[in-house]
């Protein structure tokens, strides 16, 4: 599962590329909403224990911080902007796994999505902060 996911974030990345150039040709800034992952079955297959089982268990997976980090690497390096994800915290179940946590106290080692978003996070602000104290010794 986690190598299927990785192929979409491949295809997911030149998406991104396109929706940016468009965007970018219409001085637009590129923005997402409900962003994340969608292992979530629909037409009856949420009633497949079986399939709800795999999909938690990815999410679950520590791979899936990998996921993660190479999407949101993808975003930054097209030029993605603000990225709202879908959703802070949820229970996982049939209807899916949606939460960066599954529940709000959950340490951040046990949730590899929730973690590779901070670490995204920490280093915009490293970038930012950096661009900051070259931007003030060139003043």
């Amino acid at each position: 599962m986690i190598e299927a996911c990785r192929d979409e974030i491949g295809a997911a990345a030149d998406q991104i590329q396109a929706l940016a150039t468009m965007a970018r040709a219409r001085g637009l800034d590129l923005i997402a909403y409900e962003a994340g992952q969608h292992l979530a079955g629909r037409g009856g297959t949420q009633n497949d224990a079986t399939l709800t089982k795999l999909f938690v268990s990815t999410n679950r997976h520590p791979d899936m911080k990998r996921l993660y980090e190479r999407h949101l690497a993808g975003w930054h390096a097209h030029g993605g902007g603000l990225m709202l994800m879908f959703s802070f915290v949820s229970r996982p179940g049939k209807w899916g796994s949606w939460g960066l946590l599954e529940w709000q106290d959950q340490p951040r080692e046990q949730a590899p999505k929730y973690d590779a978003v901070l670490e995204y996070i920490e280093r915009a602000e490293a970038r930012e902060a950096s661009r900051d104290t070259v931007a003030l010794s060139q003043s």
